[in-house]
């Protein structure tokens, strides 16, 4: 008899469980994704997401016998946040429910069940739950998960209490449904350690470079990966990123002619003072980690190709060091270690920077809550591609505090294509180098247009672009194959335009916050000074700005090979036929009313009555 009730449990459970596992797995899977949420490695999340089926399967291994919270919020607080509290009693029966966040205070239960729980056990020492639910729920009470960025926020009790958490909780950022980045494979992939340790200079931004030297190699390798070294809390706290720039030699000079004498020097400023490096000979991109970002691989057919003909390359390393609080004597290294292989890939890879250059027209108005900046890649800078194409597998969108939504948009022929990239929740502490889950091919001739929409209300007056953290940027940069010899394909609302609107005459100094000399009401102050203090922000005055920075031609920017010029036709939105719309699921998917509701809760009853039915005619049996 005991024989037959385990049978007929099993039957109960495997029907309970393939009715759950057909509502969540789909065929079409983005990639199996894990991450510590904790820095002591006692609370793991593993994920995947399935884009036919349009839903998501969450395990959550906890090392807890209490209670585990879990949750995903726009900006990483409790307010507005989608959570569930579940656990397992010490009877071994489990609990369960779906909450949303509505302040500091315990979360409120859902009106409807979005989530589900699939499994729940617990050993000795640790709590597993497994978890699903779509995508998107259509529920107000929940979080679309989606392609922007958002926070897990996580909590653990020491007991089945969930009175309250205490202090075992956190919040991390991460993009849900970015596929993995391979894995760093030590068998295969050598190591180079590209770094620089030097004491941080007491200004609250310094832009530092050093030449650097790769490895002596007889053959061409690929360079397939990186990851940050930023070994002591002072290097992590105070480097904002780091690029690694490609130097190439003026015509009559060989490489090792003309960068060697650099070599194990203490490097300068990149951008001001003396400039003791030859930053004009290093314009070209490689790569670049920018604060939150964490190892990059590369898919395994393609890489940097460097080492080529047996011959040692000559790097530039640029390091931002964020120092707002002006402090002395603080000395750390920081840099990356470089993955590389002499298996050659298939192709060679290559990084263009697109947007808006950081130049005087990038100025966000006093306490705008959007206002968008946006920088074009021309067709007639594309028009460098080869007529197979480039094919983008890589992205980093990047802007500074004051950015809030990024978007890099693709348009051929009159029609614009799905967007390369977007985040409609930017945060600055987590720029992430994004792998695309499936790679674009962008033609020449294409336009592309990066769009960084800012909210300014934090800041203290106008914002305008340059080095500083609470200056602005509006760059991305698309890392691809095969390499080609464009590197800058970028644009700049004319700063003579610019000049016009605010009846300023002429200035000096900055490119960024230059001092006015003319006219005289305006002589000796800063640029911004004049925006804060001498410009009627009314509504229809900032609509009107953004409108003419948005819309008016802008001068297109283009380099090729390490070497930047302007092209001689302005550039701006073209004329579409079709704009890209992103399809709304909530529009297409039949949502249950209170009708259906029923309707499902009945054929649920259904099911579970026939369930009995079986356990019952089994038990006779």
């Amino acid at each position: 008899m005991d024989r037959k009730r385990q049978i007929c449990s099993l039957i109960v459970l495997f029907a309970v469980s393939v009715q759950s596992v057909e509502k969540y797995v789909g065929e079409v899977s983005i990639g199996k994704r894990q991450e510590f949420l904790d820095s002591d490695g006692k609370y793991l999340v593993e994920w995947e997401a399935y884009t036919d089926t349009q839903t998501i399967v969450f395990q959550l291994t906890v090392e807890t016998t209490g209670y585990v919270g879990f949750g995903i919020s726009p900006v990483g607080g409790m307010t507005g946040a989608d959570i569930i509290i579940g656990g397992v009693y010490p009877n071994a029966t489990h609990y369960f429910s779906n909450r949303h966040g509505v302040g500091n205070r315990m979360p409120e239960i859902d009106d409807n069940e979005t989530w589900e729980l699939l499994e729940a056990s617990e050993n000795g020492t640790h709590t597993y739950l497994k978890v699903g639910r779509q995508l998107d729920t259509c529920d107000l009470q929940d979080v679309a998960i989606g392609n922007s960025t958002t926070n897990f926020i996580w909590s653990m009790g020491d007991d089945d209490d969930i009175s309250y958490h205490g202090v075992r909780r956190g919040t991390s950022a991460d993009i849900i449904l970015d596929p993995p980045m391979p894995p760093i494979d030590t068998t295969n992939f050598q190591f180079w350690r590209m770094s620089h340790t030097m004491e941080m200079p007491a200004r609250a931004t310094t832009y530092w470079c050093t030449i650097q030297k790769s490895p002596p190699l007889p053959s061409k390798h690929h360079i397939v990966g990186y990851r940050p070294i930023l070994g002591t809390p002072e290097a992590l706290k105070y480097t904002h990123h780091f690029i690694v720039h490609k130097c190439r030699a003026p015509a009559g000079s060989t490489d090792e002619e003309y960068f060697e004498r650099y070599i194990d020097q203490p490097g300068d400023n990149c951008y001001q003072g003396t400039r003791n490096v030859p930053t004009g000979d290093c314009e070209t991109y490689l790569f670049l980690w920018a604060v939150g970002g964490k190892p990059v691989v590369f898919p395994d057919h393609t890489g940097y190709p460097f080492a080529v003909d047996g011959k040692q390359n000559y790097y530039m390393l640029e390091v931002h060091l964020d120092n707002p609080q002006g402090l002395a004597g603080l000395t750390f290294e920081t840099g990356l270690e470089i993955f590389y292989t002499s298996q050659l890939r298939t192709y060679d890879a290559g990084t263009i920077t697109a947007g808006h250059t950081t130049t005087l027209p990038i100025v966000i108005p006093p306490k705008s809550e959007s206002h968008m900046i946006v920088g074009h890649c021309a067709p007639n800078c594309s028009a460098n591609i080869p007529e197979s194409g480039i094919h983008v597998f890589n992205v980093l969108l990047h802007s500074h505090l004051a950015g809030r939504k990024l978007r890099l948009r693709h348009f051929r022929d009159g029609q614009e294509l799905p967007w390369i990239a977007t985040d409609d929740n930017y945060d600055f502490n987590f720029q992430q180098n994004r792998p695309l889950l499936e790679e674009v091919t962008i033609l020449p001739g294409d336009q592309l247009i990066y769009e960084c929409t800012y909210n300014s209300m934090d800041a203290n007056g106008t914002v305008v672009g340059g080095l500083s953290t609470s200056e602005e940027m509006c760059n991305a940069f698309i890392v691809y194959y095969p390499e080609i010899d464009l590197d800058v394909c970028s644009s700049m609302f004319p700063q003579e335009e610019l000049r016009k609107l605010f009846g300023i005459e002429s200035y000096r100094g900055s490119s960024w916050n230059p001092t006015i000399t003319a006219p005289e009401s305006m002589a000796n102050k800063t640029f911004t000074e004049v925006l804060d203090t001498m410009v009627d922000w009314s509504e229809e005055y900032r609509a009107d700005f953004q409108q003419r920075l948005r819309y008016d031609g802008h001068l297109a920017v283009c380099g090729l090979a390490g070497k930047y010029f302007a092209l001689p036709d302005s550039i701006e939105y073209p004329n579409v036929t079709t704009e890209y719309v992103p399809v709304d699921v909530c529009s297409t998917r039949d949502l249950p009313d209170s009708g259906s509701r029923q309707a499902v809760t009945q054929s649920v009853n259904i099911f579970a009555i026939i369930l009995v039915a079986i356990v019952v005619c089994c038990l006779r049996n």
